[in-house]
C-alpha cells in the first residue's frame, strides 16, 4: 500500500482519484520508481491518508482546512481501509512528509493499524523532490523493500 499526502487540486477535479494512471508528473514519478523497484500492480493499492483535498485556502465558499484538521476527520475512513478492507495488508510506504506526519497522528489519535504491519517511509514523488538528491532512490529502495516483505 502506498498512501501520498492528499488528492492534488487536478485529481480532485479530474478523475477524482489518486492513480498512478493519472496524466500528472507525480503519477508518473510514481509509476517509474514502482517499475524500478519491480513492484508489480497487483501487489500495490494507492491511497491518500487524507481521502479528499486539502484545501490549505478556502475555495468555492468552502473554508480552509488544517492538515491536523483532516487527518483528524480521515482516522475512520483508515482505520476502515487498513483493518477491514485489506485483511491481508503487510506493508504501508509512507511517500513525504505529510503522509508520514498524518500517519503517526493517525496512531497517535487512536488509530489501529493491524498487528505486524511493516510501515516504511520515503520522500514524496512530487516533480519537486524526486529529482533531488538521493530521492529517487531512496523511494525506490523503499519500494524495492517493499516488495521484498510482501512476496
Amino acid at each position: 500500500m502506498l498512501p501520498a499526502q492528499d488528492p492534488s487540486e487536478v485529481a480532485s477535479t479530474g478523475s477524482g482519484f489518486i492513480s498512478p494512471d493519472n496524466n500528472d508528473p507525480t503519477a508518473r514519478n510514481t509509476t517509474r520508481a514502482c517499475a524500478a523497484a519491480d513492484l508489480d500492480a497487483s501487489l500495490r493499492v494507492h491511497w491518500n491518508i487524507y481521502p479528499w483535498w486539502v484545501q490549505k485556502k478556502g475555495i468555492d465558499g468552502f473554508p480552509a482546512e488544517s492538515f491536523a484538521a483532516a487527518m483528524h476527520a480521515a482516522v475512520p475512513f483508515v482505520d476502515e481501509l487498513v483493518g477491514r478492507l485489506l485483511p491481508e495488508l503487510g506493508v504501508v510506504v509512507l511517500m513525504g512528509k505529510k503522509a508520514q506526519d498524518g500517519w503517526d497522528r493517525y496512531v497517535a489519535t487512536g488509530g489501529l493499524p493491524p498487528a505486524g504491519l511493516r510501515v516504511l517511509r520515503c520522500p514524496h514523488p512530487s516533480p519537486l523532490a524526486y529529482p533531488k538528491g538521493d530521492n529517487a532512490r531512496l523511494i525506490i529502495d523503499a519500494l524495492s523493500e517493499a516488495r521484498r516483505l510482501a512476496v
